[in-house]
Parts: C-alpha cells; structure tokens; sequence
C-alpha cells in the first residue's frame, strides 16, 4: 500500500472532526509504551509535539504547554501573521484607497495616519508574542522590520503631491515593541542594540516608533546601565559614556516615581548625576537617542 497517498486520501476524504476521531481511536488501541516507540518513527519535529502532548499535564512546565505546535505548523501561523501586516501595504499609495481620508468632496484628501497605525498595531499584537521563537527558526532576516518601514515610506511617497503626507506614521505600542524586540533577539549585546536602535530610526524613513514604549523598553532595569557605562570608560569614549549615564540615572528615577523596587545609588561605584535632565528623541537629527543636561558625573 502506498501509505502517503492513502494518507492523503483520508485528508480528502474526511472532515477534521472525523480525522479527530479515527486519530483517537488508533491512540486507544495502543499501549503508552507502544505511543512512546512510535514517537521513534515520526519526523522529529512532529515527534517533539507528539511526545509533549503524551506527558501528564501535572509533569508540564509553561513554556512546553505554550509550544504545542510543530515548527511547521509554527511557521505557517507566523507567516499568516506577516501577511496580515504585509497585506495592508497593498493600500499605500492609492488615491482611492484605504488610507485616504476626505471629509467633503470639496476638501483635498489627507492620509489618514491614525488608522494606518490602527490596522498595524493590530496585526502587531498577533505578531509580537511570535517573534522568539520566530529568531530562533531564523524565519526571517535581521532586517525585516526596516525593510517593512521602507516598503510603508515608499508607499507614502506615492502618493500624489496634493496628498499631505509629511507627518508620516507613527507606530503604536505593540507595533514599537515588535521592532525593539526583533532588535534586540538579533543583538549580540546591549550596546550593539542601542546602535542598532538609533540607526533604525535614522533609515525608517516616515516611520516613527512610540517614545513611550522606547523608553519603557530600554529603561526597565536601570542597573544594567553601569557594565555600559564602565565599558565607554574603559574605550576612552567619554561621549558615550555620558549618554550611558544619562540612561541609567534616568532610569533609576523612572522606577522610583512608579514605586518600584531599586536600590540606592552608591556614590563612587555608580554613576551620578546632578539632576535629571529632559529627555528628548531625535536621532534623525544627529542627537543622541537620550540627550540630557548633565552638570556632573562621576565614575568608580
């Protein structure tokens, strides 16, 4: 018999709920020795679901009961959630189309950012909690987010000239943690995030990320903030070391006003500032990603 186009007449023939069926009862009939050697027969990526499916819930731990999935089938759910965002780039640059807002036939159209946004941050939030395991399988390039946010300039500037589209879009929050973290899972250190952070908003062209969530992201726990400025001290680069600095007291005080748990700064042993100056995101400008007012500072 050749057991692959049966296989595939069975999935032809029968509804999902009567493949549900005949798959319980095989299972019946089998022992959980012989379920268990027959794990030794499937493709291993199949196999790791199967086994995992087979294991008493009591003995599983969160992260195994939130894999169920083979990689294959991982795969497709990821890039149906790539398509769903990829799909509402087709809009961009129509006239007529979905983004174009006109109060009165009277007026001239605008580009209707906010609901570009709307529809992004929405298939961002199906998105988001894909992309670890997504790096992990390497199923996409380090670049897909840029490459994306250029794919949404180029549809902005085609626009015709009586269109305004100056303002570009700014993304939301899910859509501004999508591309801190696909970042960050391709950075080999801290400092090579924060760089690759500062150039992607240098090249993302009409895409503005979320401050809020930048900030959020980068400044969660301010004591990782001391090895970057001691490794700026140690290169002889000053600049940078301020600009380390400036984060990190700017994160100590960021968690106090919200009453979180942090411990006391130890003058001499970590970094000190004077007061906490205003924080201001413009490296499209040539700034620094957080510039502040910085009257002293002071180094172990």
């Amino acid at each position: 018999m050749d057991n692959d186009r049966f296989a595939q007449q069975l999935l032809d023939g029968l509804t999902s709920e009567q493949l549900v069926e005949l798959v319980a009862r095989l299972l019946d009939e089998m022992s959980d020795t012989e379920r268990m050697e027959f794990c030794d027969v499937l493709d291993q990526d199949v196999a790791a679901v199967f086994r995992r499916l087979l294991e008493p819930p009591a003995t599983a731990t969160e992260d195994e009961t939130s894999e169920m999935t083979s990689d294959a089938r991982f795969a497709q759910q990821f890039r149906s959630a790539l398509a769903a965002l990829e799909g509402l780039l087709t809009e961009l640059g129509d006239e007529d189309g979905d983004y174009i807002y006109q109060e009165h036939h009277w007026e001239a159209p605008d580009f209707d950012a906010p609901q570009l946004a709307s529809d992004i941050e929405r298939c961002a939030r199906d998105l988001l909690p894909l992309l670890d395991r997504a790096a992990e399988l390497e199923l996409e390039e380090k670049d897909w987010f840029l490459d994306l946010c250029r794919e949404i300039a180029d549809g902005i500037e085609s626009y015709p000239e009586y269109i305004y589209t100056e303002e570009g879009v700014c993304f939301e929050h899910a859509a501004t943690e999508c591309v801190l973290k696909w970042l960050d899972l391709h950075a080999d250190s801290e400092a090579s995030f924060l760089d690759e952070l500062v150039a992607f908003m240098a090249e993302a062209g009409h895409v503005s990320l979320d401050n809020g969530t930048i900030r959020t992201y980068l400044l969660e726990d301010w004591t990782k903030g001391v090895g970057l400025v001691d490794a700026a001290v140690a290169e002889g680069n000053s600049a940078r070391a301020l600009e380390f600095c400036s984060k990190t007291i700017d994160a100590y005080f960021n968690r106090r006003s919200y009453g979180r748990d942090c411990c006391g700064f130890d003058p001499g042993t970590t970094p000190l500032l004077g007061h906490w100056g205003t924080t201001s995101m413009s490296p499209e400008r040539g700034s620094n990603l957080y510039s502040h007012s910085i009257p002293s500072c002071s180094y172990a």
